[in-house]
């Protein structure tokens, strides 16, 4: 299903680089990217890191921290996180001006 989703997005973005459909690229080639995390670590899980021999392999239930440490990096994750969207989104906007090329006249 994943790598279903993976193609469809895969497409959207083509089709948009194609059509000069700026926007749909964006999102088709973000999406894409986050597809492509997913699936690693849909393969991976429980797994989070793999060894050669099996003991020595983290699972996720080893590799988690404390709740306290988990709550504090949750309110961490929530406080920024906004910031980074802003900022994502307000460089795009930027930079979607300078590259946006003139009409000519024929």
């Amino acid at each position: 299903l994943i790598v279903l989703f993976l193609v469809v997005v895969s497409l959207l973005a083509y089709w948009g680089v194609l059509g000069n459909h700026e926007w749909l690229s964006f999102v088709g080639s973000g999406l894409s990217l986050i597809s492509v995390v997913v699936l690693i670590f849909n393969g991976l899980f429980p797994r989070v890191m793999i060894a050669n021999n099996s003991a020595y392999s983290l699972l996720i239930k080893n590799s988690s921290n404390s709740p306290y440490t988990l709550h504090l990096m949750t309110i961490i994750t929530f406080s920024i996180l906004p910031i980074v969207l802003v900022y994502f989104i307000w460089s795009y906007w930027v930079f979607y001006k300078r590259l946006a090329s003139p009409k000519q006249n024929a």
